[in-house]
């Protein structure tokens, strides 16, 4: 009894710990997954289609091996009415590997989202429109994990995990089906400034808990919750400010990520020119990490890279690691493509 207790204790540690590396890509990639922040984001974007793929690399001083993580999205409207408002789809596929352990995490989710379009009369620039915006997602998660290939390399002498009860290690394969929902509200001041409130529940089924066999549910079991606020505010021609604050909260873990990034346009907007831009940004994440971020943009295509840096974790096991990620995002535009939403940069 007591070695099963003991397997289970160092496994519910090990993940807890992959949890939180999973957690983290969210930090990094702070926007350049819209629709893991809130599904509500699903289709706020002027253009046809937009699509994704991103790509993370996170290394622990506990690990043995980095935990990776990559991943695609699209999104497009699929409906809109002569007043404006409009319907968007999306899909969004993402993976997580740790050769440690042999986990995997493959995840899955369709998005659906309603843009309500509140105008004013005669503001046909949308320079004084807000936007309320309703967003659900349904989604298949597939885990995967053998515990008897967990190795901790940090312990003297190293421990492989070996001959574990057959009931709690090989090849385990689970899956599980969550439902999320969010919504948001956008607001146009002006030819200058927008900014975007929204909250988001993910995992609202409990779709962890469904199945009283598995042996390590504390893997993403509890709801998680993202609140956020951003804005877009043109101090120039040429410069821009977009300040963000997202506060998210799981089980007992709760924290803030805020900054603002900076765009800064190398060549002067004129039709038919490309319009070139780069920007940078620093956010700080309450209580263990900095992250920075940089790109470049250009006309429809923006190519992201961030970085990470755990400085004062929680868990001692997590001092020391850092993670990069790096993305790129593509805007499919024609001539006829409509003005759907109010504009920010930031997605």
């Amino acid at each position: 009894m007591m070695k099963k207790l003991l397997y289970l204790s160092i496994l519910t540690a090990f993940l807890y710990t992959q949890h939180a590396h999973a957690q983290s890509i969210l930090n990094s990639e702070i926007n350049a997954t819209p629709l893991a922040v809130n599904p509500a984001f699903t289709g706020m974007f002027n253009g046809n289609v937009r699509a994704g793929i991103i790509y993370s690399n996170r290394s622990s001083s506990s690990a043995a091996v980095p935990y990776t993580t990559d991943g695609a999205f699209a999104d497009l409207p699929i409906f809109t009415n002569s007043k404006g408002d409009y319907l968007a789809a999306g899909i969004q596929l993402t993976r997580d590997q740790s050769y440690e352990g042999d986990l995997a995490n493959f995840n899955s989710i369709l998005s659906l989202a309603y843009h309500k379009l509140f105008r004013k009369a005669n503001d046909s620039n949308n320079l004084h429109s807000s936007q309320l915006s309703f967003g659900l997602q349904g989604g298949y998660s597939q885990v995967n994990f053998d515990l008897s290939q967990i190795y901790f390399g940090h312990y003297s002498p190293p421990v492989f995990l070996a001959g574990v009860p057959y009931e709690y290690q090989l090849n385990t394969e689970k899956n599980y089906y969550p439902v999320n929902g969010g919504v948001c509200f956008s607001h146009q001041a002006g030819a200058h400034l927008n900014y975007t409130i929204g909250v988001a529940g993910y995992n609202l089924n409990l779709p962890y808990r469904n199945t009283e066999s598995y042996p390590y549910r504390s893997y993403g079991d509890d709801r998680r919750y993202i609140g956020e606020i951003g804005a877009e505010w043109s101090i120039t021609n040429w410069l821009t400010l977009r300040p963000q604050i997202r506060y998210k909260s799981q089980a007992n873990a709760n924290g803030i990520v805020a900054g603002n990034e900076f765009n800064f346009k190398v060549n002067k907007p004129a039709k038919y020119r490309n319009i070139v831009s780069v920007f940078a940004g620093a956010w700080y994440h309450t209580g263990n990490a900095m992250m920075i971020t940089t790109g470049i943009a250009k006309n429809h295509l923006q190519i992201g890279f961030s970085y990470d840096f755990n400085y004062a974790p929680l868990y001692y096991t997590e001092y020391g690691s850092g993670g990069f990620a790096v993305s790129l995002k593509y805007i499919f535009k024609n001539q006829r493509s409509l003005k759907r939403t109010i504009t920010n940069s930031r997605y």
